[in-house]
């Protein structure tokens, strides 16, 4: 779980990547803006295609949000200001 409060108004940029330079072969995490949303990536190395997790809400808008994201095996959360909860299940790997 990684939880922090951020502030943003660009679309694009990455917050956090973890892992190795090859995102396509090896396990990895990141976080990014991406056209204003949060996207949580991530890969167990096993997997062929790019699995990610975006918020429900734009948060580029220069307010500060709370952000939690969590994995747990497969399952991917996004949760913003303890309201804004989306989550995903990468394939198996």
């Amino acid at each position: 779980m990684i939880e922090f409060d951020f502030q943003a108004t660009n679309d694009y940029g990455p917050l956090l990547v973890m892992g190795s330079a090859n995102v396509e072969a090896s396990d990895y995490l990141g976080l990014s803006l991406i056209d204003g949303y949060l996207e949580f990536s991530f890969n167990l190395g096993m997997q062929r295609k790019h699995f990610a997790v975006r918020s429900a809400i734009r948060i580029n808008d220069g307010e500060v949000h709370h952000i939690l994201v969590s994995r747990r095996r497969r399952i991917g959360i996004v949760l913003i200001d303890h309201k804004w909860l989306t989550s995903g299940v990468a394939e198996e790997g």
